[in-house]
């Protein structure tokens, strides 16, 4: 559901924990989005509509955690080309899919 997707996303605050050993990156400005096997959700459950050519590029049998970005300073970009739907095809060469976490993996 999507408050359960909202929840997943959201950040903790720190409390102290040791970061020794902990993978450390980069904040991006994305739109952070999930890989759900063959499709992707916005941070609200909302499905992202996005060109064929780029769904083959991820794999089926996984679920993903990760960020649509476009580069630095193109957030109003990146989110324009999410919220125009099929219209917006062209523009998914210019986004990339940083991935966060496996969620869940098929054997």
């Amino acid at each position: 559901s999507g408050s359960s997707m909202a929840s997943l996303l959201l950040a903790h605050k720190w409390s102290g924990e040791d970061p020794a050993g902990w993978w450390v990156s980069e904040k991006l400005d994305g739109a952070r989005a999930v890989w759900h096997r063959d499709h992707f959700l916005s941070r609200s459950g909302s499905p992202l509509v996005c060109p064929e050519w780029f769904r083959q590029q991820v794999p089926t049998d996984v679920v993903l955690d990760g960020e649509l970005w476009g580069g630095r300073f193109r957030f109003q970009q990146t989110v324009d080309i999410l919220r125009s739907g099929a219209a917006g095809a062209a523009g998914w060469a210019s986004l990339t899919f940083f991935v966060f976490d496996v969620l869940e993996h098929r054997h």
